[in-house]
């Protein structure tokens, strides 16, 4: 074969451009680390009084003589645990430290199933409480504790997402959002019973709260993607239906 022959032979390679253009923006990583910070605020407000100024140093001896059960003392550590995991992943992100968030995300599965398992105990232990006492049957404050079973459910089906999603950023970010969003509105309804906040604002009821926290993730995605997130979809359809049933059992 002839040099002209085996030159034309060869496959002529043309640049070609892409037909699409690439969206660049992504979620801002401050928004992130700014979730990550009210979360933290309204648990330790919502839980100021109920639980944390129990466990001071000055009141350690109380608490351990049958103030607060065993199983509540897990379940706090747990679910704080929880948020300032979320915050510290948050941050190593904003640092671009990925291996170390990848790394540290792996045994975060296992406290994320802790949550879920301190849970779900919570509720066994106070219901039970509540029925050996007297001042609540079987069947009384149905809604409010399939809430809070839809609650830890929802929170399980979306860390599973979001461990699944891991090598999709703009999935995975937003499914650990709503994940610790989710187990939030026992803290919420505590804090929006505080006399100063209550003094100082008038909001309708939690459920309106739950409403403008998601105004403000819907708000950040369009900002920033120029459309809802599916994953936002998700979540915003789950933490309706949490709040609805918690507000019906325990209005």
């Amino acid at each position: 074969m002839s040099i002209e022959n085996l030159q034309k032979s060869r496959p002529v390679k043309t640049k070609t451009k892409a037909k699409h253009k690439v969206n660049k923006r992504h979620s801002s990583p401050y928004f992130h680390i700014g979730m990550g910070l009210f979360l933290l605020l309204v648990m330790f407000l919502g839980f100021w009084s109920s639980y944390f100024s129990a466990v001071l140093p000055g009141r350690e001896m109380e608490a351990s003589t049958g103030g607060v059960p065993a199983v509540i003392h897990i379940h706090g550590l747990v679910f704080v645990g929880w948020f300032l995991l979320y915050m510290y992943q948050s941050i190593l992100i904003f640092k671009k430290k990925i291996i170390t968030h990848n790394k540290i995300g792996r045994y975060g599965m296992f406290l994320g199933a802790a949550v879920f398992i301190t849970g779900l105990l919570v509720l066994f232990f106070q219901q039970y409480k509540l029925i050996s006492d007297g001042d609540r049957t079987l069947t009384e404050g149905t809604f409010g504790t399939v809430g809070v079973w839809m609650q830890m459910l929802s929170f399980a089906v979306l860390l599973f997402l979001g461990y699944k999603k891991r090598r999709l950023p703009e999935s995975h970010n937003r499914y650990m959002l709503f994940a610790t969003i989710v187990i939030m509105p026992a803290a919420l309804v505590r804090t929006l019973s505080l006399d100063f906040i209550r003094n100082s604002i008038s909001i309708p009821s939690p459920l309106f709260f739950g409403l403008l926290i998601l105004a403000v993730v819907w708000i950040h995605d369009y900002y920033t993607l120029r459309k809802i997130h599916k994953v936002t979809l998700i979540g915003t359809g789950l933490l309706i239906i949490d709040m609805a049933l918690l507000y019906m059992g325990f209005a």
